[in-house]
């Protein structure tokens, strides 16, 4: 929660990369990052959604990746 900055830190900082995550707008923050949890889930919507949440790839893109994992 604190690294997307869904509540925010009473003190202290973290760095990614060498940059202060408070520094940065949300928005940038929440696109650059990715958190891959233990428990694996699927947000209700469609697989290219998942893959690709802010339709940033075109599909050939996105069926190349599938093949190389």
């Amino acid at each position: 929660m604190i690294l997307t900055r869904l509540k925010e830190l009473d003190k202290g900082l973290i760095k990614v990369d060498g940059v202060d995550i408070s520094t940065l707008g949300l928005n940038d923050l929440r696109k650059k990052i990715t958190i891959i949890p233990q428990n694996p889930f699927i947000f209700s919507t469609t697989v290219k959604k998942n893959l690709d949440p802010f339709d940033e790839n075109d599909e050939a893109r996105l069926w190349e990746v599938l093949e190389d994992v």
